[in-house]
């Protein structure tokens, strides 16, 4: 009979930890990156493997984030079980291990692909908020501003990721996977934006993953937007791709300067732990960005 153990993973496992994941995705990990993710971050981090036979066949990690609620929340991340070894309750047994380990949190959430929403759905129970798609702007065209396309409300009330300056260094100034670069005004606010180049069009995109301003405005959001469109054209990327959830303000200035929506397999998923959180289970309450996401 097989010998099944869950664990939490050790900075020995990583070489192999690759080798797993690598197997299983088109995006390469390095052991870079799971040296900076679960063992120099900023962040409670828990990362378990499940062992048969001594050999690690899957693994479930976990940011412990806070909200600008106050919230706490564990972020599922790099979750996967080998092929061979799915359908076999080993996911959840793994999962739950994992979200025991902290104590504190009231609620869970993963910005899942295709694969990972179903299996959160149909073994843990957790429920998906959202499929979120990207917009797009080609930078051969002219940004053309409709301010009266989409009504404009603020955001004040949404609940974010709490983002400091320390986390900020260590997600986009040590991030050993991509290189960012940050677009400043002279006010002060900023973008976080990388570039990616895709493999099937060879298209060359900036990805705005944050957007942090001093106030949320519809000329702050839209003056920061051009500022970035700027940059990028004097590097010739050739296209903008960035996250907004519709019910945003920040959705309705990109709608009205020109993006364009793209479907993208991404989806919100969460199970809340704390029912003084409740609320959280409608998407209307909630502000994401690229850079909530590891991949991004």
């Amino acid at each position: 009979m097989s010998k099944i153990r869950v664990r939490k993973a050790v900075k020995s496992d990583v070489p192999n930890l690759v080798k797993l994941m690598n197997a299983q995705y088109t995006r390469k990990k390095s052991k870079k990156y799971f040296k900076w993710q679960y063992f120099n971050n900023v962040q409670k981090t828990y990362l378990s493997v499940v062992e048969v036979d001594m050999t690690i066949i899957g693994m479930f990690g976990l940011q412990i984030r806070r909200l600008t609620n106050g919230a706490t929340v564990g972020q599922a991340i790099d979750m996967l079980i080998a092929p061979n070894y799915r359908g076999q309750g080993l996911f959840k047994f793994l999962a739950e291990t994992t979200i025991a380990y902290s104590k504190t949190i009231d609620l869970v959430c993963v910005l899942a692909n295709l694969v990972g929403k179903n299996a959160c759905e149909k073994n843990l129970g957790w429920l998906t908020l959202h499929k979120i798609d990207s917009l797009n702007f080609n930078l051969d065209k002219q940004v053309f501003e409709q301010k009266n396309k989409l009504p404009i409300d603020g955001d004040i009330s949404l609940v974010r990721f709490k983002h400091t300056n320390k986390y900020h260094h260590w997600r986009f100034e040590i991030n050993p996977e991509y290189r960012y670069k940050k677009i400043v005004t002279k006010s002060s606010e900023y973008i976080f934006a990388k570039v990616f180049k895709d493999r099937k069009t060879d298209v060359q995109y900036g990805d705005v993953v944050d957007i942090e301003l001093k106030s949320i405005e519809y000329d702050r959001i839209s003056q920061l937007i051009k500022i970035a469109i700027r940059d990028f054209r004097s590097h010739r990327i050739q296209a903008v791709t960035t996250w907004a959830l519709p019910h945003t303000l920040l959705y309705k200035v990109l709608i009205n300067m020109g993006f364009l929506k793209v479907e993208q397999e991404r989806y919100f998923c969460i199970k809340i732990l704390n029912h003084r959180f409740d609320y959280l289970k409608s998407i209307n309450n909630w502000y994401l960005v690229q850079a909530d996401a590891e991949i991004y």
